[in-house]
């Protein structure tokens, strides 16, 4: 089997370092949407409902727009524990389903490679290499406040495994179907909260619950008024501060990053994409009670659904246990998770979730509402469950397709 190594910068054909633009035209601007670090699952799950649009100056957007098969690298943000290094592969498909030209944003760096040399899918697997076994930790710097990430260093001096033509298509291709078995899992998992999510709304927005046609509205004064006047809420129900429905949990310790296990006993649950982050065996992190929880990510505004005993990632998580014990658990999930804090941006947006309004309806109805949504939720567990063990056997596979111990000659 025929292995090169080259150094990194000898791949490249050509590369920029990331945009942020502005929030409005200036004049000779393009709208474009803008990725950042936080936004690499999304963009892995080709959603485009979280990606910051903003308007470049023209000039400098024509030399930026990302194209099919760019790599993006996150160059600054990363921690002791979680280097600096992440990566991104831009697909063909997501290109082609965006409705404006793409860019990543500063701090961040577009790669594009020479595929007369290489293919760049198998690059950016090469790349999650070099960053899941840390390999990449060397070329982290961090003297005070933001970590970065040592990119020129990095790229003139790294060498990589470059394999012949038709085995980088054959590693890329198998470790790409794993991610995209993940991908299906999370579409499905999507849908059904979806699913729930507009019952919610008939049920809770709309009003139009089982046996509304027969019930009194009031409105915020105590008036009586007819059903659909904005803001009227049936007789019984009210309207409450959700920080004055929280109960106070009381916490076990936090599982920093670098003891998460690939497998283990109890899942940990932090604010990233995936409902479950890893494992761990260590019982005296373990939150046993109360359950189910509703998890909110302070940064990433992620809001989950918590019915094990799990384990908190140390990052910022928020748990939210309700005192009304009327407002059970999916409902109160489904509730805050509809909650807008999109225009509050980059913060910890704990402090604005807990100044938000949540509606305490009939238990009667609540108690109808999560019995119908449940199974949803049974389901989405098992998805995950499957999720996770996907990227337990693609994570056991990348080291030894990368470097040559497991043959792939003989694939078709």
């Amino acid at each position: 089997m025929n292995v090169k190594e080259i150094v990194l910068q000898d791949l490249i054909s050509f590369t920029k370092d990331g945009e942020w633009g502005k929030d409005k035209d200036t004049g000779s601007s393009i709208e474009m949407y803008v990725i950042r670090g936080t936004d690499f699952q999304d963009v892995k799950a080709g959603y485009f409902g979280n990606l910051p649009i903003r308007w470049i100056p023209k000039h400098i957007a024509e030399k930026k727009t990302l194209e099919a098969g760019d790599v993006l690298i996150e160059l600054a943000g990363g921690t002791e524990d979680n280097p600096t290094g992440r990566t991104c592969y831009v697909s063909e498909e997501f290109i082609a389903n965006s409705d404006r030209p793409l860019t990543v944003a500063s701090f961040s760096r577009f790669i594009r490679f020479d595929n007369s040399i290489c293919d760049s899918n198998y690059i950016y697997w090469m790349l999650h290499f070099l960053h899941k076994y840390r390999i990449i930790k060397k070329y982290h710097v961090q003297h005070t406040g933001t970590s970065r990430f040592q990119w020129t260093l990095f790229s003139n001096k790294e060498k990589i495994k470059v394999h012949e033509f038709p085995i980088q298509h054959k590693i890329a291709n198998i470790l790409s179907a794993y991610d995209d078995l993940i991908e299906n899992n999370k579409k499905r998992i999507k849908l059904l909260e979806e699913m729930a999510e507009e019952i919610y709304k008939e049920w809770f927005v709309r009003m139009r619950f089982p046996g509304y046609e027969k019930t009194k509205f009031f409105n915020e004064q105590g008036k009586q008024v007819p059903f659909g006047t904005n803001g009227a809420l049936p007789e019984g129900w009210e309207k409450v501060k959700l920080e004055s429905a929280l109960e106070r949990v009381k916490r076990m310790p936090k599982v920093s990053t670098d003891q998460y296990l690939s497998e283990g006993l109890f899942p940990i649950i932090d604010q990233g994409d995936s409902i479950i982050a890893g494992y761990t065996n260590d019982e005296s992190f373990v939150q046993f009670e109360p359950l189910p929880l509703v998890i909110f990510g302070d940064h990433t505004r992620r809001v989950k659904y918590v019915n094990f005993p799990f384990a908190a990632g140390a990052d910022g998580t928020q748990f939210l246990y309700p005192k009304n014990k009327s407002l059970l658990p999916i409902y109160f999930f489904i509730a805050v998770k509809n909650i807008d804090l999109s225009n509050f941006h980059y913060a910890r947006h704990f402090k604005f979730l807990k100044q938000e309004y949540i509606i305490i309806p009939d238990e009667k109805i609540v108690l109808t509402f999560n019995d119908l949504t449940k199974p949803f939720f049974d389901e989405i567990r098992i998805l995950s469950q499957k999720n996770l063990l996907l990227q337990e056997t693609r994570d056991l596979l990348l080291p030894r397709l990368m470097s040559g111990k497991l043959s792939v000659e003989e694939l078709a």
